[in-house]
């Protein structure tokens, strides 16, 4: 029963500090593979350990003090800057969990990476930023708001891209950045 709780908070987090969409934000012209972050990364209270999975792609086992989870990671490569896109791969629920019941629709979420030697950045986007900017019309991007008012982006890969670009460089577009130190 571990596995629902790590999944919920590693959501948690992702939803407090990321914006989950339907769409990926990698293409086959914009991922690019980079050794340099294959191994295992530490943060405060997290580990990430990139392997390599089939052709381009990166295979992310998070872990913290007890619990873990699995990620399909691409690299995009946008402009000048690289971004992760996570996908789940762990289920949210056990087969005889009584909450098999209820859908679950996974969604990418991405963030700003940025590799300095033996550190990495990682940088996701603030959803009170967006959710106002939305708010004030400032933003056009596809998406939905759900009942308990978190926003989804459902605007196609192109589109995503384009938004991504057009604010990598903008710093009140980010929370505050996550540090890693490769073990």
């Amino acid at each position: 029963m571990k596995k629902p709780i790590i999944i919920a908070a590693f959501t948690a987090l992702l939803l407090q500090s990321c914006i989950p969409s339907i769409y990926p934000l990698y293409s086959d012209d914009t991922q690019v593979f980079r050794k340099e972050a294959l191994g295992a990364w530490k943060g405060d209270d997290w580990l990430w350990t990139f392997e390599q999975s089939e052709g381009p792609v990166y295979q992310l086992n998070f872990s913290d003090e007890d619990e873990q989870a699995t990620f399909e990671v691409h690299l995009v490569k946008l402009g000048d800057y690289f971004f992760f896109d996570f996908y789940s791969l762990t289920p949210k629920y056990d087969e005889q969990d009584a909450a098999i019941i209820a859908p679950w629709i996974r969604t990418h979420s991405f963030a700003k990476v940025e590799f300095s030697g033996k550190q990495m950045t990682v940088y996701f986007f603030d959803t009170n930023w967006l959710s106002q900017l939305i708010k004030q019309r400032k933003i056009r991007i596809k998406h939905e708001t759900t009942t308990d008012g978190n926003i989804v982006l459902t605007a196609p890969t192109r589109d995503l891209q384009e938004f991504v670009k057009k604010y990598a460089g903008e710093k009140e577009a980010f929370a505050d950045p996550i540090v890693f130190n490769k073990r």
